[in-house]
């Protein structure tokens, strides 16, 4: 019987380049993919945080066959960074990040499966308005979506380990910082009707790494496992849907991973070129193999156009009678709330 489960771990790095320690955690990750799919076990997505990671490192040198990659990295400071790979069957619609060199997220919406996936790295000493950053990043992307009916799920490494996710309580003894992040944190989720559903600890005796959703329904089983990739524990949420079956309504989209999906009618010609001049094509060339190169190639060019060139707007798929009458929802709530 076939099965599916969203993998959430702190990699503490994941640089796959050749002097990196962590170059072999992308392999790895390739042969658990393979021995759970011979298991009859679909991950739609694997949500990572502390990848370390920075912007000169392509997608290429990420690539999991099966799955596009949303990643935000933190290019200003060592350490953190999150990113989501989701499963090729499931179109990635849009995916906003956050990052204020201390904190990063990112909000990853998938129309076709009707879901929407936040990724979040809190790091220990993150300040309660960095952290508030984030929490606001996240409500406006919710509101943006005018749309109840999406399953919300929010995952990473939150460092808050004075919850106690039995009573939805905060305990004494963190820092201050980290008691209001926590405080805030309960309150967004009571905002938006959240619940925790990892119970057990991820990394020596504490819950860092959580998993959110507003659909009780959805998580059936919740293991914590030790692995090779972090001295953070593997987060295997089992869930009751399979993200990426065929029987959902169908979607126009284009696919976020090709050139297709970008508007070169529309695009600033003179950045792209300056863009992509500033690109050392002979080290680029050095870095891999004779083989390995086209793939580096066409990823860093495209890596290059997505940063400049807009994206088309696919279809929402909701009738215009349907979303006119959204739009006339929220500007009266808007008003009605100023009015208050």
């Amino acid at each position: 019987m076939l099965h599916s489960s969203i993998i959430v771990l702190n990699t503490q790095s994941f640089n796959p380049s050749a002097s990196s320690n962590s170059r072999w955690k992308v392999h790895d990750l390739m042969s658990l993919i393979e021995n759970e799919r011979l298991n009859q076990h679909k991950i739609p997505f694997f949500a990572l945080t502390e990848t370390w990671l920075k912007s000169y490192i392509a997608d290429a040198q990420l690539h999991i066959p099966g799955y596009c990659i949303s990643r935000c990295d933190r290019d200003k400071r060592v350490g953190g960074g999150v990113l989501l790979y989701s499963h090729e069957d499931i179109p990635v619609s849009s995916s906003e990040t956050y990052d204020d060199t201390f904190c990063q997220a990112m909000f990853t919406v998938f129309h076709t499966a009707k879901m929407c996936v936040a990724t979040v790295y809190r790091p220990p000493n993150a300040s309660y308005s960095s952290f508030n950053g984030v929490l606001n990043f996240l409500r406006k992307n919710i509101s943006d979506l005018d749309d109840d009916s999406y399953q919300l799920c929010i995952t990473g490494d939150f460092n808050l380990p004075s919850i106690d996710w039995n009573s939805n309580t905060v305990s004494s003894g963190g820092s201050s910082e980290s008691s209001l992040s926590a405080s805030a944190l309960l309150s967004f989720m009571s905002d938006h009707l959240l619940n925790q559903y990892v119970l057990s600890p991820t990394r020596n005796n504490n819950i860092l790494d959580l998993f959110i959703t507003n659909d009780d329904r959805l998580v059936t089983h919740v293991n914590c496992t030790e692995t090779d990739l972090s001295d953070h524990k593997m987060v295997e949420v089992k869930i009751s849907s399979n993200p990426t079956s065929s029987n959902r309504p169908h979607v126009n989209t284009f696919d976020e991973n090709g050139f297709r999906s970008l508007d070169f009618h529309n695009a600033d010609y003179d950045v792209l070129n300056q863009k992509l001049g500033e690109v050392d094509w002979d080290q680029l060339r050095a870095s891999c193999s004779f083989e390995e190169f086209p793939t580096l190639f066409t990823d860093t060019l495209f890596q290059i156009c997505q940063a400049v060139v807009p994206k088309k707007k696919p279809s929402s798929g909701k009738p215009k009678a349907l979303n006119t009458l959204r739009r006339k929802k929220k500007k009266i709530q808007t008003r009605l709330s100023a009015a208050v």
